[in-house]
């Protein structure tokens, strides 16, 4: 075997290698001969006590400064308690997104407020209940009520909701101008993007939910050609942490609100009629907070809304 030669002091210089194969041999000079010689001289105790008790408060600082940046950053869907629904993955395909929905108790709606690039917005977490649609004028002291949004947009000529519109298995309205919709089957939610979907002809046989708006985000990309402009907007969505409702706190076009719920994981995405504020939402203290928003008389109003299941 190659043996490497090193630099020894002179006193190592007439060293006789007397080892075997399982010695080992300590290199070095004893730290009190060193000491003496005033080869090292090791800091006092005391100040390497202090650097040890600095260094442990920094690594304190740190970690309790790295749990309070996931508590604020962590999205509020992302509960599995028993206060929340399940919500899961049922089918993919090219065209829509189902989503289950399961009960587990105490209903609620968790706000957010959140800054996505340049666009500042605020989200809507149901935390429980059911899905429904409402037709007609919103029923502010209905207290089972804990999320309501405007839905579906209404003809300016006649009041008549614009698009399929099904409400507990009745037709209610027809069209696919736009290609963007909503059903609701038992407690099975569909967002989707397509012209033609089946999901139309299952929401009127099963006594279901379904309406038509503009579809903002598909496939976690852009969606149809939306009308230029700007407005405070307001959409339906859904991320891998849940369905929630999204909106803009300034006037802005559907591009630039598409973009950020896109930015944001948003997966599907479809409008909701923009209101100056929320129509209703419940939050977790139990508090009500419900918008005065004018009636329109003449025209047919419709609410997506989310109901206590008592």
């Amino acid at each position: 075997m190659r043996k490497e030669v090193a630099m020894m002091p002179d006193r190592m210089k007439n060293y006789v290698d007397t080892m075997s194969d399982d010695d080992v041999l300590i290199l070095g000079i004893p730290e009190e001969e060193e000491t003496t010689k005033g080869i090292i001289s090791p800091p006092p105790k005391k100040k390497r006590n202090i650097w040890a008790i600095c260094s442990i408060a920094l690594m304190g600082v740190i970690g309790i400064i790295s749990i309070g940046l996931f508590c604020v950053h962590r999205p509020m869907g992302n509960n599995n308690s028993r206060d929340n629904y399940v919500l899961s993955d049922s089918v993919h395909t090219e065209n829509s997104k189902d989503i289950i929905l399961e009960n587990c108790g105490f209903s609620y709606v968790a706000t957010k407020d959140t800054i996505i690039g340049k666009t500042a917005l605020k989200l809507f977490w149901p935390m429980g209940g059911s899905i429904k649609l409402h037709v007609g004028e919103l029923p502010k002291n209905n207290l089972s009520i804990i999320l309501a949004a405007r839905a579906a947009d209404y003809r300016a000529d006649n009041g008549e909701i614009v698009g399929a519109f099904v409400q507990e298995g009745e037709l209610r309205a027809r069209g696919n101008s736009k290609l963007g919709f909503c059903a609701v089957i038992g407690n099975e939610v569909i967002l989707g993007m397509s012209k033609e979907t089946p999901f139309f002809e299952r929401a009127v046989e099963r006594s279901g939910y379904f309406f038509r708006q503009y579809a903002l985000v598909h496939d976690g990309a852009q969606g149809e050609q939306t009308p230029k402009g700007q407005s405070i907007r307001r959409a339906l969505c859904y991320s891998g942490e849940g369905l929630f409702i999204a909106e803009s706190r300034e006037r802005i076009s559907y591009h630039d609100f598409s973009e950020a719920l896109i930015r944001m994981g948003v997966q599907e995405a479809i409008a909701l009629v923009g209101s100056k504020e929320m129509a209703l939402y419940e939050d977790v203290y139990g508090t009500r907070h419900v918008a005065d928003l004018p009636h329109d008389k003449g025209m047919t109003e419709s609410y997506i809304v989310w109901v206590k299941d008592l």
